[in-house]
């Protein structure tokens, strides 16, 4: 519930605002496209927004993965084991090769390339979640394995992940290698990254990271309305209401994305989500630190090594 409330009712204000918008310009849309978007099957359906498919792989995700859990939770208590979740390593390793598999499939079977086809369904994608997961479980249950890392490593582990990103930057979209073994390498990249980052993030943060971490605060509103932005401003340049170059309305569209998204964020999504924290308050507690005489042992959830100290 608290994810919920955090991310559908800025999306549905997106659609209550873009679609009547669409329809008095005189642009049309299929059912399939308007249902796709309204119950997030935009990557199956088709959608109205060319952004929003990732919106429904990761909601897909919110609805799997609690269900695994709960699975997990289940036999752990059936077998009476005190450790639920360590078959998730093997599960989600599973998941990324079957995510492979398919996507490779696919790429025999359909030479020409196709968003619907290759790029944006849940099975092709969700594998990318799944190793979020899987960073999640190691620095949780087996913070030794990250905290052993010295600053050396850490800084080759965010190396190797901008290596493996590299590609995405060089090799056409269109290419079967970017939509079948890319997208494993740029998951596995990002993951490196930010397992790097933990290791060296110092331990007051600089302006630099502030001034991130406060984007990162709107960054959900970004995301969804910089397409809105960037129609609006190319509609102004092409009736001449502006004149512009093209590094200037790059430049316009940039800076007023992150305007908008801050804006809208202030007006709609931070009344709702103190509303969210009064009716679902949070049950998570502060991560543990990677590294210290109270550092969790293998295997024991972090909640209890907090308790212990």
């Amino acid at each position: 519930m608290r994810r919920a409330l955090k991310i559908l009712p800025p999306f549905y204000l997106l659609l209550a605002v873009s679609l009547p918008a669409a329809l008095w310009s005189g642009k049309r849309y299929s059912s399939s496209q308007i249902l796709g978007e309204v119950f997030y099957l935009q990557n199956y359906l088709g959608n109205v927004w060319g952004h929003s498919w990732s919106l429904a792989v990761e909601e897909h995700f919110y609805l799997l993965l609690p269900a695994l859990l709960l699975v997990l939770l289940r036999r752990a208590k059936r077998r009476q084991t005190s450790e639920p979740f360590a078959p998730l390593p093997v599960l989600l390793g599973l998941v990324a090769l079957a995510c492979l598999g398919l996507r490779s499939v696919q790429a025999w079977r359909h030479e020409t390339f196709d968003l619907l086809t290759h790029y944006v369904p849940t099975h092709l994608r969700i594998d990318s979640l799944g190793f979020g997961v899987l960073i999640s479980w190691v620095y949780h249950y087996r913070p030794q394995l990250v905290a052993r890392l010295t600053r050396p490593q850490a800084a080759l582990a965010l190396l190797l992940g901008l290596a493996l990103l590299a590609p995405a930057f060089a090799i056409p979209l269109e290419h079967p290698f970017s939509y079948t073994f890319g997208f494993s390498l740029y998951f596995l990249g990002s993951g490196l990254i930010l397992v790097g980052c933990l290791q060296l993030e110092p331990e007051t943060p600089g302006r630099a990271a502030r001034a991130l971490a406060a984007l990162g605060r709107y960054s959900y509103p970004i995301y969804l309305w910089h397409l809105s932005v960037r129609k609006l401003i190319k509609v102004a340049v092409a009736r001449g209401w502006l004149s512009l170059s093209p590094e200037a309305s790059f430049a316009l569209y940039l800076v007023a994305s992150l305007a908008a998204g801050a804006v809208i964020a202030k007006l709609t999504e931070t009344p709702l989500l103190r509303l969210r924290d009064r009716l679902f308050p949070s049950r998570s507690e502060a991560l543990p630190p990677l590294a210290s005489e109270g550092t969790p042992a293998d295997g024991e959830p972090p909640q209890a090594a907090s308790r212990s100290r």
